[in-house]
């Protein structure tokens, strides 16, 4: 069942749903009635397809992302970016948002396969990135090539020595 709140100064003009869409409530203006309508949303170019609509208030017409409405409505307010879980700018369900920071966002990303680097199969040596050669660093889980960090400690273990391999 879907679940309607009202949209945070908006209140007896607009509600969101738990599911991602607007609608405007009825209203009586100048002896004509205006029925429940859901608004139409539009897809915005410049924000990566992020869904936005707009809301009039006091003959005030102001456009609102959509994502960000139902995180207000359903999560509550908080200064961080809204999220989706599924990098789905169009899936604006309240189980897909969630409050985060870029960090988070870059997790998403390469969690869903859309960062650029998450796709590489090979370090830039030509190492094959298999989980036996890969480690995960802790702050940020960038990948590292198992193989490269030997042969960079070796390296730097001969320095130390005064011995080259290979040579001789």
């Amino acid at each position: 069942m879907t679940e309607w709140r009202p949209i945070a100064g908006y209140e007896n003009l607009y509600e969101v749903s738990d599911d991602g869409r607007v609608r405007s409530l009825p209203k009586t203006r100048n002896n004509r009635h205006y029925p429940m309508k859901e608004l139409k949303q539009v897809a915005n170019r410049f924000q990566n397809g992020r869904l936005r609509v707009t809301l009039t208030k006091d003959g005030v017409q102001t456009q609102h992302r959509v994502h960000r409405l139902v995180a207000r409505a359903f999560l509550g307010e908080d200064p961080r970016h809204v999220l989706h879980r599924n990098d789905d700018p169009t899936d604006n369900r309240v189980e897909n948002l969630y409050y985060g920071d870029d960090r988070d966002n870059s997790f998403d990303a390469v969690r869903n396969g859309r960062h650029p680097m998450a796709n590489r199969t090979h370090c830039p040596q030509g190492h094959e990135y298999t989980p036996e050669n890969t480690h995960l660093t802790k702050n940020g889980g960038r990948r590292v090539c198992r193989a490269c960090l030997r042969i960079k400690s070796q390296a730097r273990r001969d320095r130390e020595r005064g011995t080259h391999h290979g040579q001789g």
